[in-house]
């Protein structure tokens, strides 16, 4: 039973990600990256080193996505800036994994959730954006609904 849930999870991730628009996969980035922080302090915190350090690894790899994502020429100085502040994190998040420091993998999470926040709210701004001003160009300039008689 525990196999067939797990698989249906599996199937269910597959699916949200191919599915995802760019801006999704940015926010599931930052979603998969928070959870192996957390998953990284929790296994620190019981002194497991063998999975503090997978997860740890892939809080980084998820990082290394983030900074792959990023268009420095067409981002300018925001994705210099992001760069250099995901560059500082997955540096931290290697000390941690050396150091099996919780406070430094916590901080790194801090910094991604906020990051996330951040983004998730912008996107959504934009969103509502973009629905009020295709709103404002199929409404009829009067406002009014004509009917044929």
């Amino acid at each position: 039973m525990e196999q067939k849930n797990q698989n249906a999870q599996l199937a269910y991730q597959v699916t949200r990600i191919r599915t995802a628009s760019r801006e999704q996969l940015l926010l599931i980035t930052y979603d998969i990256a928070i959870r192996f922080c957390l998953s990284a302090e929790s296994a620190i915190a019981k002194g497991d080193t063998e999975e503090s350090h997978e997860n740890l690894l892939r809080a980084q790899n998820a990082i290394r996505e983030l900074m792959v994502s990023l268009n420095v020429q067409v981002g300018g100085s925001v994705a210099e800036n992001l760069m250099g502040l995901y560059d500082f994190m997955h540096r931290s998040l290697v000390e941690a994994n050396v150091e099996k420091s919780e406070e430094k993998v916590a901080m790194v999470r801090s910094m991604l959730e906020e990051l996330r926040d951040t983004w998730q709210e912008a996107l959504e701004k934009i969103k509502k954006e973009a629905i009020s001003n295709n709103q404002e160009e199929t409404v009829p300039s009067g406002g009014g609904v004509s009917f044929a008689g």
